[in-house]
């Protein structure tokens, strides 16, 4: 993925504000550090998003997460297959400029990890699933936290299912479930601050 601005605006996280200083708890983003894959017989990627992500390590339940995709930067290394994925067969980026995940309900799990049920929604049909996330501080950079999340959806249950004329030139299978995975590294955006 190019290191270096968004066509839009980069992801945002924060936390949630606690008894504590809300000062300490900004977290700020680098345009290397985020990442959104996917896998069905071959691996891209889409390289453009923008989220928000709200999170107090003591109290997990309360946080927020509010994703957006953007269809149109999707990047699999192949331009024709690349037209393909952007056409009214799969995710018709015309009319459906994005992709959105917002969660409804947090539940902390052990060993940093959460548990995010949430309405993801793909051309305009929203299913609800659950998905997991390690929440990962970086021991070599102070202040830096990793959201990571891997996780499977049916494809055709979203309304992703080729079939058409130009699915049909490729001659590939592609199967119904479909692996994404996304990471965002953050740090602090003001230093110098303590809890």
């Amino acid at each position: 993925m190019r290191c270096g601005p968004s066509r839009r605006q980069m992801p945002r996280i924060t936390t949630t504000r606690t008894t504590r200083s809300i000062a300490n708890r900004a977290l700020s983003t680098s345009p290397c550090a985020r990442r959104a894959l996917f896998t069905v017989h071959r691996q891209g990627q889409f390289r453009d998003f923008t989220g928000d992500i709200s999170y107090d390590p003591a109290n997990p339940a309360a946080t927020q997460v509010d994703l957006t995709v953007y269809t149109d930067s999707v990047k699999i290394d192949n331009v024709e297959q690349e037209d393909l994925l952007r056409s009214d067969e799969f995710f018709d980026v015309a009319s459906h400029p994005t992709m959105h995940f917002a969660s409804t309900a947090v539940a902390g799990e052990a060993g940093g990890r959460l548990s995010v049920t949430g309405d993801l929604t793909i051309r305009g049909i929203t299913r609800r699933l659950t998905v997991p996330i390690r929440v990962m501080p970086q021991a070599n950079t102070a202040g830096t936290t990793t959201f990571d999340t891997t996780f499977q959806i049916d494809r055709t249950q979203f309304g992703l299912i080729g079939g058409g004329p130009r699915s049909r030139e490729f001659k590939v299978s592609i199967g119904k479930d479909v692996a994404i995975h996304m990471a965002i590294s953050a740090r602090r955006a003001l230093q110098g601050v303590t809890n």
